[in-house]
């Protein structure tokens, strides 16, 4: 598909960012219908992730894949502290969400973003698991948390 910098990546970068950005306004969770509604809101994940994963060995660095792939299997909860440096805000803890993809945790990582207040660390990198715990029906969550850059 080229090189990165080239103008098919770019072009094909360009399009997965596009991507993003509509999946985050058409599906975040805080609307003006709800408790959470702020219009200080805004679409700030940036998806750091290359086009040709396939082709590019980075890719294994950052253990991305396709925006429509699994990013993580099974009952999944994001977390992020809070850190009063970046300004305003507050822990985030998602709602449990099955097997979500990865622009799943674009929404989610944009969701936090807006949630802690730090807009300084906006590029999703990479989730990594953290914990798992048990819930009452028997079943389990795997609590996973974002790798941001900036």
């Amino acid at each position: 598909m080229g090189e990165v910098g080239d103008s098919k990546w770019n072009e094909r970068y360009e399009a997965m960012s596009d991507a993003v950005d509509k999946h985050v306004e058409d599906n975040r969770t805080c609307t003006p219908d709800d408790g959470n509604w702020s219009a200080d809101y805004q679409n700030l994940v940036r998806y750091s992730a290359y086009p040709d994963l396939a082709d590019d060995p980075r890719s294994s660095d950052y253990g991305l894949m396709g925006l429509s792939a699994i990013a993580a299997e099974g009952r999944i909860q994001f977390e992020s502290d809070y850190d009063d440096f970046w300004g305003p805000g507050e822990s985030y803890k998602s709602e449990p969400i099955d097997n979500p993809t990865w622009l799943d945790v674009c929404l989610l990582a944009n969701d936090m973003i807006n949630t802690t207040g730090d807009k300084h660390h906006i590029f999703l990198e990479a989730i990594h698991k953290v914990d798992t715990f048990s819930v009452d029906e028997g079943g389990f969550i795997k609590v996973y948390r974002f790798s941001m850059g900036s």
